[in-house]
């Protein structure tokens, strides 16, 4: 009898053990995935801006961040940067606003490419 009461002691140890772990497990990747969603959100909106060439709010928004992995926050940076540093010497034509939110519109053109 306490053969089995052991198996069945031992058996429902592992299955504890197994529900706590694969939780903890679910549990981190939903923390993972929130925050590489909310890098992406703040990600869109620098892009959103930088595409406007509105440098500033853009900046505004990187400094504001919070959780945003270090490498895209440095990338970002320098993105931001390099604007500052061409946006003199850029026509004036890349600064007038498109007013489409979706950024479908483009206002450049295209030059055909030669194989």
């Amino acid at each position: 009898f306490k053969e089995s009461l052991m198996q069945c002691a031992i058996v429902l140890l592992v299955l504890n053990l197994d529900f706590y772990f694969t939780k903890a497990f679910a549990d981190s990747v939903s923390r993972e995935n929130e925050k590489i969603e909310a890098s992406i959100r703040i990600t869109h909106s620098i892009a959103k801006h930088i595409v406007a060439f509105e440098i500033d709010d853009a900046q505004a928004i990187l400094e504001s961040a919070e959780g945003l992995p270090l490498e895209l926050a440095d990338t970002l940076e320098r993105i931001l940067i390099n604007l500052n540093q061409y946006k003199p010497y850029l026509p004036q034509s890349c600064f007038q606003s498109d007013n489409s939110d979706d950024g479908s519109t483009l206002t450049s053109t295209v030059s055909t490419r030669v194989p």
